[in-house]
């Protein structure tokens, strides 16, 4: 398959934009598992052989002097996150079983070519025509395949309220983990 370089993935955006197609606003529907943590409590991260490949430890914000917060991800592993960037980004979904929706907007535009470039971080990225580029931040350009944005993603207006209507009224029954 042939891919269309970029140096500057901004420049791939700016002609999207040229030919008409304009960045909608979507947010993660997708839950999380989070819980306050202990303090000082051990959060171990294993590999596939049982082997400890990173070990953290619950501290304190030094923003807020709050927890950090345990978010467990579908694979079981663990993460933490600082209770100032948890709190900006999440908000209770179902608080008894401990699950938080995000309460970010993004900026997307869909991908209507194959084409490569090399993200913030130095690795060279690959994206298919239907494929998304996330462009709130156009510091960090970043992409997702198809099959995972419409697995995570719905559309909304700037405020965070879902296109789908369904979706802004869904109780924790409604949606799953």
């Amino acid at each position: 398959m042939e891919y269309e370089k970029f140096e500057d993935i901004l420049d791939y955006v700016l002609r999207l934009k040229f030919n008409g197609i304009e960045a909608k606003y979507y947010a993660r529907f997708e839950k999380i598992k989070a819980r306050q943590g202990k303090f000082l409590e051990v959060i171990e991260n294993k590999s596939s052989d049982g082997m400890i490949v990173k070990k953290e430890y619950v501290t304190r914000d030094n923003v807020n002097n709050k927890l950090d917060w345990i978010i467990t991800l579908d694979s079981g592993r663990q993460v933490l996150m600082r209770d100032s960037l948890f709190t900006k980004k999440y908000k209770v979904f179902d608080e008894k079983q401990g699950l938080y929706i995000s309460k970010d907007v993004e900026k997307f535009v869909q991908i209507d070519d194959n084409i490569e470039f090399s993200a913030p971080w130095g690795e060279v990225l690959r994206f298919e025509k239907g494929d998304y580029l996330n462009i709130t931040n156009t510091s960090k350009v970043y992409g997702i395949k198809k099959p995972q944005f419409k697995k995570y993603y719905a559309e909304c207006d700037e405020k965070g309220k879902f296109v789908d209507v369904a979706l802004n009224n869904t109780t924790e029954q409604e949606l799953t983990i």
